[in-house]
C-alpha cells in the first residue's frame, strides 16, 4: 500500500470524524461510484422483483431478498472506494470484470448467513476483501475492531433509521398529491397484509424503500472503510511513516535550499541598509492629534443626511373582527395523520415479528445442526470414519509400511541386541511399533506428531499398550537422544513381551 498517494490528510482522527470524511469521500466520487453501484445492483433488483414480485405476487419478500443480499452489494462500492482514495477510480466496466474475482475471496458466505446480522459489517468488510488473509482472520478483524466497534454498531444502527425515515418522509409527500379519493378507499389496516401488498400502495412502499437502500447504502460502506483506514493508521502510524519519508525526501534537497535561505538573508542585509532611518519620535505625536480631532470627526459624520435622519415605516397586518364567533380549531387532520402513523407502526411491527419468526427458525435450526456436529464427533460412528483414513507411510522420522519391516520384528531386534547393536535393537522394535498401533489398530497419527504426541494418541485410543509403549519409547529416547546406555537385559525384556502387544494379527 502506497500511503503517499493517499488522498485524504493522515493525522490523528476520532470515529465520528473517519465517519465524516468516509461521507465527504463518497460525495466526492459520487458519479463513479453510483454508477458501477447501480450498473451491478440494478438488474438484480429487477431480476428479484420481477420474480418474486411480480412472478409469485409477494414484493414484500422480494424486498426482504433484496435487503439480505446487501453484503453482495456492498462490495462493488468498497471497490470503487478503496481505488478513490489513492486517486485511481476504476471505471464501470473494469470494476464489472473484476467483480467476479474479488467476490469469491471475500468470504461472502460468512456475510451472507451468521454473519448478516453483525452491526460492525462496514468495519470488517474491508478486512475480508482487501486484506485477503487466509488464517487468522478473527484475530485480524478483533484488532481492527478495537476501540471504534463503538461506533461501527451506531453507524449501521443509523442506516438503518435513515432508511426508513427517507421511506416514510417520501411516503408523505406521495400521500400529500394523492387526490382525496383515492386516499379515503385506502384501508390502512389492510395495506400491508400478505394478500395486499400487490396493490399500488404496496408497491409504492416497496418502490421508495429500494430506492433508500439503493442510495444510501454506498455511503454507508464508504463511512465503514475510513473507520478501517482510521484504525490501521493509527495501528501502522501512517502519518510519522509519511512525516519521515517527507524528512528523507527533503534531505536531498537541503543544500539548494541553504543556499537559498543564504541569498534571501543578503538581500534582507541589504534592503535593511538602503532604507532611512526611522523617526519613531513622531509616531505618538500623530497619534494624540488623531485621538483629540475624534469627537469633531463623529459629529461631522452623524450631521450627515444618511445617519441623522429618522423614518417612519408602516404595514398592513390582519385585524380579526371582534364581533365574530370564534369556533374552535378543526383538528381532524392531525388526528387522522396520528391514525395513519399508528397504522404504519403496527404494520411494521407485524413485518418485524414475521422476520423475526423466521430469523428464529433459522436459528434454531442452526444451533441443532451445531448440537448434531458435536454429538457424531464424538460417536464410535465418527471415530469409525477417520479409521478410514489410509495411514501414514512415514512418523516421526520413521518408515512404518509393513513391508519395510521384517516378519519378526521382535525376532530381528533380539539378533540386533546379541551383535552388540543396541540403539538398531531399539529403532526397530519402536518402528515396528508405531507400524502395528497405526495398520493394525488406525491410530489416527498425524504426519508432524513428535514422539510425545504419538503416546498421547496410544494413551486416548489403545490404552491396553500404552504402558508398555512407554516403558519403551523411554529407552528409545534415552539411547538416542541423551546417548546414554541401557541395560541389555531391559532390552530383552522388551523383546519378549514385544509380541504380546504388538503381534500383526493379534
Amino acid at each position: 500500500m502506497n500511503i503517499e498517494r493517499l488522498s485524504v490528510s493522515l493525522r490523528p482522527r476520532n470515529a465520528w470524524e473517519a465517519i465524516d470524511l468516509g461521507l465527504r469521500m463518497a460525495m466526492s466520487c459520487a458519479k463513479p461510484l453510483y454508477a458501477a453501484w447501480l450498473a451491478v445492483t440494478l438488474p438484480v433488483v429487477v431480476f428479484v422483483m420481477a420474480t418474486v414480485g411480480l412472478g409469485l405476487g409477494q414484493p414484500a419478500w422480494a424486498l426482504f431478498i433484496v435487503w439480505w443480499l446487501k453484503p453482495m452489494f456492498d462490495r462493488v462500492a468498497l471497490h470503487i472506494v478503496s481505488h478513490a482514495v489513492f486517486g485511481n477510480t476504476p471505471t464501470v466496466c473494469a470494476t464489472i470484470s473484476a467483480w467476479p474475482q474479488w467476490l469469491l475471496r471475500s468470504r461472502l458466505l460468512r456475510a451472507l448467513t451468521w454473519g448478516r446480522f453483525d452491526m460492525r459489517r462496514s468495519l470488517r468488510l474491508p478486512v475480508d476483501q482487501l486484506e485477503g488473509l487466509r488464517a487468522n482472520v478473527r484475530q485480524r478483524r478483533a484488532l481492527i475492531s478495537r476501540k471504534v466497534s463503538g461506533a461501527a454498531r451506531w453507524l449501521t444502527f443509523t442506516w438503518i433509521n435513515l432508511e426508513m425515515l427517507f421511506m416514510l418522509g417520501a411516503l408523505g409527500l406521495c400521500m400529500l398529491i394523492v387526490p382525496n379519493e383515492m386516499k379515503e378507499a385506502i384501508d390502512w389496516s389492510q395495506v400491508f397484509r400478505p394478500g395486499a401488498m400487490s396493490s399500488w400502495l404496496g408497491w409504492s412502499i416497496c418502490g421508495l424503500q429500494l430506492t433508500a437502500s439503493l442510495l444510501l447504502e454506498p455511503l454507508y460502506v464508504a463511512a465503514g472503510f475510513m473507520l478501517y483506514l482510521k484504525r490501521r493508521s493509527d495501528l501502522e502510524a501512517w502519518d510519522v511513516e509519511l512525516q519521515f519519508r517527507r524528512i528523507a525526501d527533503s534531505q536531498n534537497t537541503s543544500a539548494s535550499v541553504a543556499h537559498a535561505l543564504t541569498l534571501l538573508a543578503a538581500v534582507f542585509v541589504m534592503s535593511m541598509a538602503c532604507m532611512p532611518p526611522a523617526r519613531a519620535e513622531t509616531a505618538p505625536l500623530v497619534r494624540e492629534q488623531a485621538i483629540a480631532q475624534a469627537p469633531q470627526a463623529l459629529k461631522r459624520v452623524m450631521n450627515d443626511s444618511d445617519f441623522g435622519r429618522s423614518e417612519t415605516i408602516y404595514t398592513l397586518r390582519w385585524r380579526s373582527d371582534p364581533d365574530e364567533d370564534k369556533s374552535p380549531r378543526d383538528w381532524g387532520w392531525l388526528e387522522t395523520w396520528l391514525q395513519w402513523i399508528a397504522h404504519i407502526a403496527d404494520v411494521i411491527g407485524t413485518w418485524l415479528a414475521s422476520i423475526g419468526r423466521v430469523l428464529g427458525m433459522v436459528l434454531l435450526a442452526c444451533i441443532v445442526l451445531a448440537l448434531l456436529y458435536v454429538v457424531l464427533r464424538q460417536t464410535q460412528a465418527w471415530r469409525r470414519h477417520a479409521k478410514n483414513i489410509a495411514p501414514l507411510a512415514e512418523l516421526a522420522g520413521f518408515d512404518i509400511r509393513p513391508q519395510s519391516l521384517p516378519s519378526d520384528i521382535a525376532g530381528a531386534a533380539m539378533n540386533l541386541l546379541q551383535t552388540g547393536q543396541p540403539r538398531e535393537a531399539m529403532s526397530l522394535l519402536f518402528r515396528g511399533a508405531l507400524s502395528v498401533l497405526a495398520h493394525r489398530d488406525r491410530v489416527p497419527f498425524s504426519r508432524g506428531d513428535t514422539e510425545g504426541d504419538c503416546l498421547d494418541r496410544v494413551f486416548k485410543h489403545v490404552p491396553h499398550s500404552a504402558s508398555f509403549f512407554a516403558r519403551m519409547m523411554g529407552c528409545w529416547q534415552m539411547l538416542a537422544y541423551a546417548h546414554r546406555e541401557v541395560v541389555a537385559s531391559e532390552i530383552e525384556a522388551l523383546c519378549r513381551e514385544w509380541p504380546r502387544n504388538f503381534a500383526r494379527h493379534a
